[in-house]
């Protein structure tokens, strides 16, 4: 085709034509620049269309992975509202002056207390996501900036839990390995199957008993009554911020897994 061109301007030039030369030499070029412009959008319709099919597979991993995630921390919400509620139960028996009336209660609402159960999501593809810079693939601008902000989200999550996870170690255990049976009280733990292993296989939980101790528990002393009190009450606070910081995220979940589900639909 451009041999056959060359050789009509050559014959205008020959002909002493350069007027028509002219004419010919433009239309040649605008012909070229159509050419280009068509294999241009045809590569970017082509573009668009691999992007598109990458999104939406993504799209659909991203969906997966978030509903895994919502049914882990649904379930971590419950646990720790368990938790509260024994919390509430311990501190009915101080008010009611009642602490070691029934030593195997206390144990076991003592055991149901110190849980501290964690979030731990799944962050495979969001981490691709992130990591290699796919997420401007997704053209939803709402959705786009909920997923940017995901990762924010939960390492402001993990200082909350963290927070609980040192009082619970460092403050609440100790406290309670000096001054009450805490054999009887993991025990009791062991046998309502309440001691989490966050991803780990359900077949291997330890579920052999230790026993409870034969030593009888005597009235702690005021003192002892009054930081039990303390510790009880400063369970409540981090526990009842934590859950509504879960409720939060659960809500954020679901208004990704929305979005998603309109992309996709």
């Amino acid at each position: 085709m451009i041999k056959i061109f060359g050789n009509t301007r050559r014959r205008y030039l020959v002909d002493n034509k350069f007027v028509k030369y002219l004419k010919y030499a433009i239309g040649e070029i605008i012909l070229v620049v159509i050419g280009i412009l068509i294999a241009l959008q045809v590569n970017n319709w082509n573009t668009d269309r691999i992007e598109r099919n990458e999104e939406r597979k993504l799209l659909e991993q991203v969906n997966n992975e978030f509903q895994l995630n919502d049914k882990q921390l649904l379930e971590k919400i419950t646990r720790r509202n368990n938790e509260l509620i024994s919390i509430l139960n311990i501190i009915q028996l101080i008010d009611a002056k009642q602490l070691t009336q029934n030593e195997t209660k206390l144990d076991s609402l003592l055991g149901t207390a110190i849980s501290v159960f964690t979030f731990d999501p799944v962050n495979g593809i969001m981490s691709q996501l992130i990591q290699a810079g796919k997420l401007s693939l997704i053209q939803n601008d709402s959705l786009n900036n909920m997923l940017s902000n995901w990762e924010g989200i939960i390492t402001d999550y993990k200082e909350t839990e963290n927070n609980y996870r040192d009082f619970n170690y460092n403050e609440l255990r100790p406290f309670l390995y000096e001054h009450f049976n805490y054999r009887n009280i993991i025990n009791n733990r062991i046998l309502l199957s309440d001691i989490s292993y966050p991803l780990i296989d359900e077949k291997y939980r330890y579920n052999n008993e230790i026993g409870n101790s034969s030593i009888n528990m005597q009235q702690p002393d005021v003192q002892v009554i009054k930081k039990l009190e303390n510790h009880m009450a400063a369970a409540i606070s981090h526990l009842a911020y934590l859950n509504a910081q879960s409720n939060g995220i659960h809500d954020i979940m679901n208004n990704i897994m929305e979005l998603i589900n309109l992309e996709l639909n």
